[in-house]
């Protein structure tokens, strides 16, 4: 019964009454359920609707049942879990250890699936995500370019940088082959896209060093920027004011840390609350003279010859950047601080 009800909605009085009375049932029967699967059938069943406690009593029951757990019931329990809407991190943790052990036995789906309830349940083990990312690095050519994908898809909703993946791959589809494809198949979605989505496409390519030449071209009409003048999306305003009010007051905090780092540094300045190619906001600059620079300054100087301030120093950005800019377990940019960080090494920070 637990099997067909799993499956049905309860906006029909019949299939509420059966589902609550199952729950009654199992709330009765729990300490005599021997059997794992038997166990996960009513939990999904039950769905996220159970009462807390009974979902308390569940995970302790699975718990007492962990000596049972096969590969199969790790993955399963893990999307059991999703679907209730609940969080065990003992539950899951002992999941990813059965998991992490035999990577090499899970077909591309099942994987798949089990990095979603990850992401539903927001739970992340760095050693198996790692390990993950290692073992479908050594085997690249078992997975098609549409798994692949999904997989960095899903790594990236994880906040998870995948070192050895992005590796393997970037040597597999060398970069500008990708860069190039990457926009052939975009000038067939040309007459689809928004003017905003022509805009971001346009700008994430650029950061990359790659400049589309068909949408350039496309964002660059008459008719394309007149769309963009009579489009006024609120969030704008918010960020310009957002923006504007964090430039204009000083922080305490990120002053007084800097000038104890700095200390008594000679020939150092620090410029706070920076804006660069009007456009981004960086805390602060720290500009130093280059390495052995003053004695070939002072040389350049009897000799009646002048440096440029760009040839003689060297400016390093400072950002004060939340943890959620970084990919899980790393110092490692995600997001726009990555693309930021990027675009800030190209204009010589």
């Amino acid at each position: 019964m637990a099997s067909c009800l799993r499956d049905m909605k309860e906006d029909t009085p019949n299939v509420f009454a059966l589902k609550e009375g199952m729950r009654l049932l199992v709330e009765a029967r729990l300490p005599k359920i021997k059997n794992v699967m038997s166990l996960q059938t009513m939990m999904y069943m039950l769905g996220e609707n159970a009462p807390l406690n009974l979902k308390r009593k569940l995970e302790g029951k699975a718990l007492s049942l962990i000596d049972q757990f096969r590969l199969p019931n790790a993955q399963h329990m893990i999307s059991t879990m999703a679907t209730m809407g609940f969080y065990s991190k003992p539950l899951l943790d002992v999941c990813s250890r059965k998991i992490k052990e035999d990577l090499y036995g899970i077909p591309f789906n099942r994987l798949f699936t089990v990095l979603l309830s990850y992401k539903e349940l927001r739970y992340r083990d760095f050693d198996l995500l790692t390990s993950l990312s290692d073992y479908i690095a050594s085997s690249l050519d078992l997975w098609t370019t549409k798994q692949l994908v999904l997989f960095l898809s899903v790594f990236e909703n994880l906040a998870f940088y995948p070192a050895a993946l992005m590796e393997a791959f970037a040597e597999k589809h060398q970069r500008q082959q990708f860069l190039d494809s990457l926009s052939q198949v975009l000038d067939a979605y040309l007459p689809k896209m928004s003017e905003f989505e022509l805009l971001k496409t346009v700008y994430y390519l650029c950061q990359l060093g790659h400049f589309p030449s068909a949408q350039l071209e496309k964002l660059l009409q008459g008719s394309t920027l007149e769309q963009f003048k009579m489009t006024a999306p609120k969030f704008v305003q918010n960020q310009e004011r957002m923006f504007q009010m964090r430039a204009s007051q000083p922080n305490p905090w990120f002053s007084q840390s800097m000038r104890s780092v700095l200390g008594d540094q000679v020939d150092t300045v620090l410029q706070e609350r920076v804006v660069v190619e009007d456009f981004y906001f960086i805390d602060g600059v720290i500009t130093k003279p280059l390495p052995n620079q003053s004695a070939v300054t002072e040389a350049s100087r009897h000799a009646g010859e002048a440096s440029s301030p760009a040839e003689s120093s060297q400016r390093f950005a400072v950002i004060c950047a939340q943890h959620t800019a970084f990919c899980f377990g790393t110092s490692k940019p995600r997001g726009t601080l990555a693309v930021m960080a990027r675009h800030l090494k190209i204009l010589g920070y």
